[in-house]
């Protein structure tokens, strides 16, 4: 986790995103602390988990124990995917849930679950930002002046939006000798959905979604080959290359075919 903290702290530092969003909650503990209330508890755990989950609903304030399958619980709770049982508090597992307890036990639950069985990842991960950023985590200005949302939203990027599509097509150097076909290229782009957007993104640079800032450079080149090849790509350099397709329907074809066999990593 620490090695992760670095790999994101350089990622902050150079503009660049890692593709996925970190949990909110995971951040909270990271920048600020594990000090939660009840309904911020249940909110994390929607995000992450869905609303359809009780413990995130009003529900448990409403039903009896008995309807939300707490009868004969304890304050206790079975980490993830395994079976191991922690207690909740000093001897949680002789404290039965009761109606008095069970708002009690909701937030102990919630808590351990968000907070306190990831606090060593969390505090690995902080330690790997301060290593490149410097400071702490009071005085570190990444952790200081963005809310866990705004360090979640930074290093997961975006989708490919109409602005960032405009700004991908003004960075973009095109061979002339593969002008027709960088035409239909951003054709493809426009009327693609933002996931296939991002498949293309992910194709032609490594990445599938992008910084708010957009993509510094993209280059459009010629490859060997006709409407028999697949559409070739240097994620490095952010590079495109594209045999000489005579139509855009057989372009497009081919580069649907090349995402599928590449996943977006390999380089044909």
């Amino acid at each position: 986790y620490r090695a992760c903290g670095r790999a994101f702290a350089l990622a902050a530092r150079y503009s660049d995103v890692m593709g996925e969003e970190l949990a909110e909650f995971f951040l909270h503990q990271v920048a600020r602390d594990d000090t939660v209330p009840l309904e911020e508890l249940q909110r994390q755990l929607s995000q992450a988990e869905g609303d359809h989950d009780f413990r995130a609903s009003k529900a448990v304030f409403q039903k009896p124990i008995a309807e939300l399958g707490l009868q004969g619980l304890t304050l206790t709770r079975v980490l993830t995917h395994t079976e191991v049982e922690v207690e909740l508090v000093p001897g949680g597992k002789d404290v039965p849930i009761t109606e008095e307890n069970k708002v009690e036990w909701l937030e102990l639950h919630l808590h351990d679950k968000l907070y306190r069985s990831l606090r060593k990842a969390a505090d690995a991960f902080r330690e790997g930002l301060i290593d490149v950023l410097g400071g702490s985590r009071r005085t570190c200005p990444l952790l200081v002046l963005l809310s866990p949302a705004e360090l979640a939203k930074m290093w997961a990027g975006a989708g490919v939006t109409e602005e960032q599509l405009r700004r991908w097509k003004e960075v973009a150097v095109v061979s002339r000798e593969v002008q027709s076909q960088a035409a239909w290229f951003w054709e493809l782009l426009e009327e693609a959905d933002e996931e296939h957007r991002g498949q293309i993104l992910k194709f032609t640079t490594g990445v599938h979604r992008l910084h708010q800032q957009g993509l510094s450079s993209f280059e459009v080149q010629p490859a060997d080959g006709g409407d028999e090849s697949l559409p070739r790509a240097m994620t490095c350099a952010n590079m495109l290359q594209v045999p000489r397709y005579t139509s855009k329907a057989i372009f497009n074809q081919q580069l649907r075919k090349a995402i599928e066999l590449c996943d977006g990593f390999q380089t044909l």
